[in-house]
């Protein structure tokens, strides 16, 4: 049996381990092919740059990691373009020493080897990183190495921040370790941008219950307007008139609800009608003079929200 236990636990483990593979997999690709080409050709300082056409750059698994990285360093960092470029230059510095030609490629594009205070534009490094490369005249060439080595870097880069760092770490930094080991979900999100995310759908949800009240309303208000009878029965008929076939009567002290009010003119006379919706009457006519009130309860029920019917 202790055998059998110790299996299980093992296989457990191993599923776990498959999982959590899967989900560095994915944030290595997301870095790789999505985020680090949005943040060099948009620059690290003007990541949340806003203007004309331009956006703050979306890179929530980088700077998911880069706010790992800082509090792990016991910084208080708390813009964007200094979290990140925080990440990637201790990140290149480390990743030299495995691959020193890889990185000088990678911190080329990112950064300005001149140092300069106004430092380069991103298309400027692109230019000098392809003339170093010996690619200036073969672009193509050059943006399938880019892509390689950003897939090597976003594997180093994965391993050297979420990889046992020290304790004692926040909420937040403990549940993005966390995201990366459960077995379902794959979720990057700070704990302001979760707490926004509920506040909009919040919103959104009560937009839609205050668009659909009134319809609810028209659709319930008649269960809200009983028509009571007097001391004397009421006479139902299948169409607003007396003519019509007659249904069963309605005796006093019972009460029913409006489905609709019918408009009957009559010799020059508005006459109204109340088409009822309680079981047995369901659908048949009363007068709604017949009612205790009088035709004024027409117009009251009408302004309510009961319909008027539709009348041959």
């Amino acid at each position: 049996m202790g055998y059998e236990e110790t299996a299980d636990q093992v296989a457990d483990g191993s599923q776990q381990d498959a999982e959590a593979n899967k989900r560095r997999a994915r944030l290595v690709k997301l870095i790789a092919t999505e985020e680090l080409p949005r943040i060099r050709q948009r620059g690290i300082t003007d990541l949340d740059l806003t203007a004309h056409n331009r956006k703050p750059v979306s890179c929530k698994g980088v700077e998911q990691l880069a706010r790992l990285h800082c509090e792990t360093k016991g910084l208080d960092i708390t813009s964007r373009p200094p979290l990140v470029r925080d990440l990637i230059d201790d990140a290149l510095t480390a990743y030299a020493e495995q691959n020193e030609a890889a990185a000088r490629f990678i911190r080329e594009l990112f950064f300005d080897p001149e140092n300069k205070i106004v430092s380069r534009s991103p298309g400027d490094l692109l230019i000098t990183a392809r003339e170093k490369a010996g690619m200036d005249d073969d672009p193509q060439k050059f943006d399938r190495l880019r892509r390689k080595e950003f897939a090597k870097f976003s594997e180093f880069l994965a391993d050297f921040v979420v990889d046992d760092p020290p304790e004692p770490l926040s909420p937040e930094a403990k549940l993005f370790r966390l995201e990366m080991q459960l077995p379902k979900g794959y979720l990057l999100v700070s704990r302001g941008q979760r707490i926004w995310a509920i506040c909009y759908l919040s919103v959104i949800f009560t937009c839609l219950i205050l668009l659909a009240f009134p319809t609810l309303y028209r659709m319930n208000i008649q269960n809200h307007f009983p028509l009571a009878v007097g001391n004397k029965s009421v006479q139902t008929y299948s169409e607003p008139s007396v003519a019509s076939t007659e249904g069963s009567i309605i005796k006093p002290g019972k009460k029913v609800n409006p489905k609709c009010i019918a408009q009957i003119v009559r010799q020059g006379e508005v006459v109204f009608w109340v088409r009822i919706k309680t079981e047995p009457w369901k659908d048949y006519y009363a007068p709604i003079t017949a009612f205790e009130g009088n035709e004024k309860q027409a117009y009251s029920l009408l302004g309510d929200g009961v319909p008027f019917c539709l009348v041959k």
